[in-house]
């Protein structure tokens, strides 16, 4: 029996009431906190594992200060929501509208980020998830804080936090990981989309840093297999042949060439685009 040791990283916001937390925030935006949750699954071997997986916020977060400015229109219709029938579609869809939620509220589109929450909200009741969104008041917290994005981005790592507790609660680290998928190909679908993509070079290393993101995601997916995922899988293994971690003892900063980031756009374009049909 091997043990597969969960990490759920959530970014760090201050909110923003006064001024001294406003100097605060600017030190304390790299800080994670991390919560750790340990569960059994049977494999071959019986060793022990640990797989990080960043939230979307902070995905987004990373993103953002790499250059990735706002551009209209590129985030997931909301309205597509009522198409998503089957568990898997509504679990990765949750975490695709996650991110936009995430992306909307670091570019200070308010009405925007509501708009998805609304949405997810709607996905939860169908997945029997409502009190994600009804404990702390979340829902509540969120619609007072319109204008105020630090604000609402500590409400989004709340809620990230309500979410992995009730998935773990109730049994479902298994959802957690589709959930994540699903944020994960939507934050890099956004990132590809910059305009400037070929000349950002910050943007294309945060990019290529995603390799070992996206190997610990393969493996958990694999060793837990949820219902409905094998095509999931296939396409992340597929974006495996362009975004390749380093060797460990490399000294070499990732960097991705201007053809490989073609090759990974237009593969990330095409599994986006199938999970959100």
């Amino acid at each position: 029996m091997k043990k597969i040791t969960f990490i759920l990283f959530m970014a760090v916001f201050a909110s923003c009431g006064n001024h001294e937390e406003n100097a605060e925030l600017q030190e304390q935006k790299d800080t994670v906190t991390v919560e750790t949750v340990e569960e059994e699954v049977s494999v071959e071997n019986d060793s022990e594992v640990s797989y990080s997986l960043p939230s979307p916020l902070q995905i987004a977060f990373l993103f953002k200060n790499s250059g990735l400015g706002y551009q209209a229109g590129i985030t997931h219709d909301p309205s597509k929501a009522k198409n998503y029938n089957t568990k898997a579609a509504q679990l990765l869809n949750l975490g695709v509208y996650s991110a936009d939620m995430a992306y909307n509220v670091l570019h200070n589109q308010t009405q925007e980020a509501i708009n998805y929450l609304k949405v997810m909200n709607e996905l939860s009741e169908k997945l029997w998830m409502t009190d994600v969104f009804n404990n702390n008041n979340l829902r509540e917290r969120f619609e007072k804080n319109i204008g105020n994005p630090d604000s609402l981005a500590y409400i989004i790592a709340d809620m990230q936090m309500e979410l992995d507790n009730y998935l773990e609660e109730n049994e479902m680290e298994d959802a957690s990981v589709v959930v994540f998928a699903g944020a994960w190909i939507e934050s890099m679908y956004l990132a590809a989309q910059t305009s400037n993509l070929n000349d950002n070079q910050r943007l294309n290393v945060k990019l290529s840093e995603q390799a070992i993101i996206l190997e610990s995601l393969v493996n958990l997916l694999e060793h837990k297999y949820p219902e409905g995922t094998e095509n999931l899988i296939n396409g992340l293994k597929d974006l495996q042949t362009v975004l390749k971690p380093l060797d460990d003892e490399s000294e070499d900063i990732p960097f991705l060439s201007k053809e490989e980031l073609q090759q990974l756009k237009e593969k990330i374009e095409a599994l986006r685009a199938e999970i959100t049909a």
